[in-house]
């Protein structure tokens, strides 16, 4: 795969997660289409009802989940499941938030028993919970956005007047 330095196709499900603005749909979509396995978008699960989600990991095969509202719960899943974790530089991260508008912060500290305070850093604090979760995951893949997927040729490197959850470019 370009970009992706492993084949994927080993795993019965592959699990894209991190902060929300890290990259995650666009390397789910990518890790997809290399692998040929269906693209299951964070909608499919209303992005946080837990139960559904651990439902498609338990019974489906050769899927690619994007659900970066997960990653709490991804040191759980079965050994058969890859994890993808996204890092992206945190003030990449803020930019893309402020762009959209994102005000889903309070939600994401929460899922940690965190308070939702704005001033606390969502994506922070996930990637200092990732640190804990790492070894106790069999199977795991750290991608770093942009520098590992920019190759390859759906990634669009020019998202000005993109839509929040826009991935390709509108012709």
């Amino acid at each position: 795969m370009t970009g992706l330095p492993m084949d994927m196709t080993d795993y019965r499900v592959i699990v894209v997660t991190g902060p929300q603005r890290s990259g995650t749909r666009i390397t789910a979509k990518i890790i997809a289409h290399e692998t040929g396995y269906e693209y299951v978008d964070e909608e499919a699960f209303t992005a946080v009802d837990l139960f559904n989600w651990r439902k498609l990991t338990d019974e489906r095969e050769n899927i690619v989940i994007h659900c970066p509202a997960m990653s709490a719960y991804c040191h759980e899943l079965p050994d058969d499941v890859m994890v993808v974790f996204m890092h992206r530089y945190l003030p990449d991260i803020h930019r893309s938030e402020q762009r959209i508008e994102w005000d889903g912060k309070g939600r994401s500290l929460q899922t940690y028993g965190l308070p939702p305070y704005k001033w606390l850093d969502a994506a922070a604090i996930k990637y200092m919970y990732w640190e804990w979760q790492k070894p106790q995951i069999k199977n795991y893949l750290e991608i770093h956005y942009p520098e590992d997927i920019e190759m390859h040729p759906l990634f669009v490197r020019n998202r000005d007047g993109f839509d929040w959850n826009q991935t390709e470019a509108v012709e």
